[in-house]
């Protein structure tokens, strides 16, 4: 998740750094505008409610069983950890900020 916020408040360095380890193909400008293109804000409730939308959505067109209960689906499927935040911020001084769900 910290990788994930990096990202997101540095494209252009991220960019830089994949380009120089060989991790991907391209120039810098394009690549950078790609990156900052996309929303890298790790949220584990995020995921949770992501997996939950999609699991409705192929229960509603009939390629999960008839019946299945969504929300215990989910439980067995997403994980939570303790002592893990919801999400992380990455801060201008190179720190990060732990983000915890309003509950």
């Amino acid at each position: 998740m910290k990788a994930s916020a990096y990202v997101q408040a540095n494209p252009e360095e991220a960019a830089q750094l994949q380009i120089d380890n060989e991790q991907c193909s391209g120039d810098l400008e394009t690549n950078s505008a790609l990156l900052a293109s996309y929303n890298y804000q790790p949220s584990v409730s995020a995921i949770k409610t992501t997996f939950q939308n999609a699991c409705s959505d192929l229960l509603e067109i009939g390629d999960l069983q008839e019946g299945r209960d969504i929300d215990e689906f989910t439980e067995g499927h997403v994980v939570s950890y303790d002592g893990v935040p919801d999400s992380y911020i990455y801060n201008e001084d190179g720190t990060f900020t732990e983000v915890e769900v309003d509950t």
